[in-house]
């Protein structure tokens, strides 16, 4: 019992330190962004730079796909490595006893309070306004579950809003290693940066086109643009690059890591650049290069925290940020349903909606869903792992987890021990 509530605290030997705290970073950034979005339709005294700022908050999803980038393809390559092969059904299985669980409960439990509000709701006789249109988006929206179940609401829409990431990530799991040892591992070590550079730029490609050939709703809005796999992949190949050039690419880095104070002004002006940029004044850049400026700046933070000398991989490394981390999915399955819940409930026992209790309320919705999905990964994700561990366990070859970069690669890569930033 005791394992079972401290699992979440627990340090692996695998993993990166500084890694959980990035994981910590970018949903606390969503939870937050969203939030900003529920606290825009209260009476309170309107801010045209904060409401840009907290709405462009949606860029730390940039640093999930990174980071999914850079574990998932570490895993693979290490395993390549050893045995020149993939070894598919491992790889899935692990997947899917990863995300699966957490993610189909998750699905169940909206689609039974979906027909239970709808049942409420069709048998009033009277109905207020909002009750009307609360029915209407119910019954317009509930079969779009479907889409959510087969991972394709980026594409076709979807019962849940914030699923369309999911899609993203699992289309990536699904079609990674056939990829990998059909085409970028046929490569030599040295040659597989070209096509992996090349590869990164065709959704900036793609997007341009859009915006070319879209109406102009598309321009303004983005949502094809935003959610889809083809214009939003060059964040997974970020942390592809990012790990070969460590692998593979040593003196390059090396070169990099000379400039390491410009680099890190770089990382500074591409991150506060996306944060102030409103779609209605530069809707181009907004949904196009915008992407990629978020994204490179996310992985020169992730070079840095590699490096256990570093002050960024120090500060991300503070072991408040592991039990975040590790709850991370559950976090970011549940966290609209609970923050919008708990908000509202904060926000009934004072009615002061002055920008410091909007802070204070925030941080409170913030603290209960880290605390509601702790109980929810406790309860739904935790049986699942223990199975997955108990099945790696078990098997005889030397492959390592595909959750958690190897520690070991990390300590064989290039040693960052100029001035720390």
């Amino acid at each position: 019992m005791k394992k079972w509530l401290l699992y979440a605290w627990c340090k692996r030997r695998s993993e990166v330190e500084s890694l959980n705290g990035l994981r910590a970073m970018s949903v606390i950034g969503i939870i937050f962004q969203h939030l900003w979005m529920v606290v825009i339709f209260y009476d309170i005294p309107r801010n045209a730079i904060l409401d840009t700022f907290f709405f462009n908050f949606n860029i730390f999803i940039d640093l999930f796909f990174v980071l999914s980038g850079f574990l998932i393809y570490a895993g693979l390559h290490s395993f390549f490595v050893k045995n020149n092969y993939i070894n598919y059904k491992e790889f899935f299985i692990n997947r899917s006893l990863r995300i699966f669980p957490a993610y189909y409960f998750f699905l169940f439990t909206v689609v039974i309070i979906g027909f239970a509000q709808i049942q409420i709701l069709s048998s009033k006789p009277n109905l207020t306004d909002v009750e009307f249109q609360l029915l209407q988006t119910l019954l317009e929206k509930i079969h779009l579950i479907v889409n959510d179940v087969f991972y394709i609401s980026n594409y076709m829409g979807g019962n849940i809003a914030h699923n369309w990431s999911l899609a993203i990530e699992e289309q990536f799991y699904i079609t990674l290693p056939f990829f990998l040892s059909l085409f970028i591992f046929k490569f030599k070590n040295s040659d597989r940066i070209k096509p992996l550079l090349i590869l990164y730029f065709i959704p900036l490609l793609l997007r341009v086109i859009h915006l070319f050939l879209g109406s102009k709703d598309l321009i303004e809005e983005g949502h094809f643009i935003y959610r889809a796999t083809h214009t939003r992949f060059d964040s997974l190949f970020v942390g592809i690059i990012i790990y070969e050039v460590y692998t593979n690419h040593i003196s390059i880095m090396n070169k990099l890591l000379k400039f390491r104070k410009y680099l890190f002004l770089t990382c500074i002006l591409f991150f506060f650049s996306v944060l102030f940029i409103k779609v209605n004044d530069y809707p181009f850049f907004y949904s196009s290069i915008r992407y990629n400026l978020s994204n490179i700046a996310f992985g020169i933070i992730l070079i840095f925290c590699l490096d256990e000398k570093s002050v960024l991989s120090k500060t991300f490394g503070f072991i408040l940020f592991r039990p975040i981390a590790r709850v991370s999915y559950s976090v970011y399955l549940w966290h609209i349903a609970l923050g919008g819940v708990l908000f509202s409930f904060v926000s009934k026992l004072k009615g002061d909606f002055s920008l410091f209790t909007v802070a204070y309320k925030t941080f409170f919705a913030i603290t209960a869903v880290l605390f509601f999905s702790w109980i929810l990964f406790s309860l739904v994700e935790y049986p699942f792992l223990r199975i997955k561990e108990n099945l790696s366990k078990r098997v005889k070859t030397n492959n390592k987890s595909n959750d958690d970069i190897p520690k070991a690669i990390i300590e064989d890569m290039v040693s960052l021990n100029k001035a720390p930033v």
